[in-house]
């Protein structure tokens, strides 16, 4: 079971010793009486003590229970326990969830300790269902209603949700129409504009940064189920080695924008590692795109959806041109491309 999970250190399934266990085990034990749907997120040591408090008058109840003549309550605890015994050493993936099967042994131990005697009929059996509908309704919309200081869901799984759907939707507007009608592939471009120029392109279909969509969407896993069968999606800050008949979209602050073709979205790449200063980055990329469509060159489409002015680009250019100078006086670059990649700018 471990070999399916990553639970080294710094893995999201990370494991801890005896005093993590503990912790979770107060955890469980505060949450268990939890009315829900909403359970506290960060569970303090005060509130794990009295979790711990709560389970072990249960295991007491039980064992007294149990030289009474009734077996339930301590069976019940003991599979509790059992139930939540896997999720005792996770560092940072104990969820309420995990504790479902340790709840229903709770709701069957407290259904136990109900008199036999007492059997409630017609209008209080009406009363207790239309209570706990009542209950699951008005509880559930609080949850989805309850915003932070941000405006956006405050719990966890209702942002989420919302993420995805919004996110979704936005991608599927951005398609082309032949996404829908056979095989297609989908980069999400995440810029990555930072670090030092030079130390290479980011790994491969793995973002610089999980951001709330990406996280939301589990990644290319959502993405490419909006395309179907036929559809492939990948979520990546490196376009040198996307599929040459890809359509990009970049992943921005606001939303996601259409790049267009991956011969485009390397000229858009280019001209943003430009304005941060990445020559190098700036000048793989055009290489890339001229490998893919050397007819055509390094011409920008009619409509360039970044919006950057022509000055700012040029006012780059005197470095850009100091650095191509310096590849080519050291090799590293022919002087066929050492015009091209000048060009880029005038063209721009």
């Amino acid at each position: 079971m471990l070999r399916h999970f990553a639970t080294g250190p710094r893995d999201p399934y990370a494991l801890g010793g005896p005093l993590v266990m503990l912790g979770n085990l107060g955890k469980f034990g505060w949450w268990l009486p939890t009315p829900g749907p909403v359970f506290t997120a960060q569970v303090t040591w005060s509130r794990a003590g009295v979790g711990i408090a709560l389970l072990a008058a249960w295991g007491a109840y039980g064992a007294l229970m149990w030289r009474r003549g009734r077996r339930l309550p301590l069976a019940a605890w003991a599979g509790a326990l059992l139930s939540l015994a896997p999720a005792l050493p996770l560092v940072n993936q104990a969820r309420p969830y995990m504790g479902y099967l340790a709840a229903a042994a709770g709701a069957l131990t407290v259904a136990g300790a109900v008199p036999a005697r007492w059997r409630p009929r017609g209008l209080v059996v009406a009363g207790l269902v239309v209570g706990a509908i009542v209950w699951g309704q008005a509880a559930m919309r609080g949850r989805i209603a309850r915003t932070g200081a941000d405006g956006l869901p405050a719990d966890p799984v209702v942002r989420a949700s919302r993420t995805a759907r919004e996110a979704a939707t936005e991608i599927g507007a951005l398609l082309p129409p032949e996404a829908k009608r056979g095989p297609f592939t989908l980069v999400i471009f995440q810029a990555d504009l930072g670090g030092r120029d030079g130390a290479g392109e980011p790994p491969a279909d793995r973002p610089s940064l999980e951001t709330p969509r990406y996280t939301a969407l589990a990644g290319p896993l959502g993405a490419g189920l909006l395309l179907g069968r036929a559809g492939r999606a990948r979520w990546t800050s490196s376009l040198l080695d996307v599929p040459a008949d890809a359509f990009v979209l970049c992943e921005k602050g606001g939303g996601f924008q259409a790049w267009g073709s991956t011969h485009d979205a390397l000229l858009y790449a280019a001209e943003l590692h430009l304005l941060a200063g990445n020559v190098e980055r700036v000048v793989a990329h055009l290489a890339r795109a001229t490998a893919l469509d050397p007819a055509r060159g390094l011409r920008l489409p009619a409509r360039d959806v970044l919006g950057v002015p022509r000055e700012a680009l040029r006012a780059r250019g005197e470095a850009f041109r100091r650095r191509l100078e310096a590849m080519l006086a050291g090799g590293r670059l022919s002087a066929e491309n050492f015009d091209k990649y000048l060009q880029f700018i005038a063209m721009r």
